[in-house]
C-alpha cells in the first residue's frame, strides 16, 4: 500500500480553483503531482490547459457523472495518439450510486468510501480483500485503514486518507 496525501500527492482541480494561487504555485514549482482529480462542469474548456500545466502527472481521477467518462476517455486516447505520452484515468464513484453497476461499468476505479451508501460500505468492509484487488486507489478514513492494515499492506494500490 502507498499512502497518498490529499493536497500533496493528490490534488483536486475544479472550476473554482483552476486559476487560484495554490494551483498556480503547484505548476510553477514544477513538482510532480502523482494524481490529479479533475472535476469540471465543462471539461473541454480546461483539459488541454491542465495537461500542459502538469506534464509530469500521469494519473487522473474523474467523477462518474454526466458524459464526463466518455469525454475524458476520448481526450486521453487522442492525447496519447498525438503525443505518444500515456496518461491514465480512474473513475470515482459518486454519492449513493449503485455500487454493483458502477463496478460492472468501469475497470479503472477510484473507490471513495465517503460516497458509498450504508449497504455498499458494509459490503466493502466484508469483502475488502476481493474488492482491493479490483481497484488501484481507495479513499477512506484512518480508522478503516487501521482496521484493515494487514490486507492493505499486501495490496499494491494507493490509499488516500480523508
Amino acid at each position: 500500500m502507498i499512502i497518498t496525501m490529499i493536497n500533496k500527492d493528490l490534488v483536486e482541480i475544479n472550476d473554482s480553483n483552476i486559476n487560484s494561487e495554490e494551483i498556480r504555485y503547484l505548476y510553477e514549482k514544477g513538482d510532480k503531482i502523482h494524481i490529479i482529480k479533475l472535476n469540471f462542469e465543462q471539461p473541454e474548456k480546461y483539459a488541454n490547459q491542465i495537461i500542459d500545466k502538469f506534464p509530469k502527472t500521469k494519473r487522473f481521477i474523474i467523477e462518474d457523472k454526466n458524459k464526463s467518462v466518455s469525454y475524458w476517455n476520448n481526450f486521453f486516447k487522442e492525447y496519447e495518439n498525438s503525443t505518444g505520452v500515456w496518461k491514465k484515468f480512474y473513475v470515482e464513484n459518486i454519492p449513493n450510486q449503485d455500487f454493483v453497476r458502477f463496478f460492472k461499468r468501469h475497470n479503472k476505479i477510484f473507490l471513495n468510501m465517503d460516497n458509498l451508501s450504508t449497504e455498499a460500505n458494509q459490503l466493502v468492509q466484508s469483502e475488502i480483500y476481493s474488492i482491493l484487488f479490483m481497484i488501484e486507489i481507495i479513499q477512506g478514513s484512518k480508522e478503516f485503514m487501521k482496521k484493515n492494515i494487514k490486507i492493505l499492506n499486501e495490496w499494491r494500490g494507493n490509499f488516500v486518507i480523508n
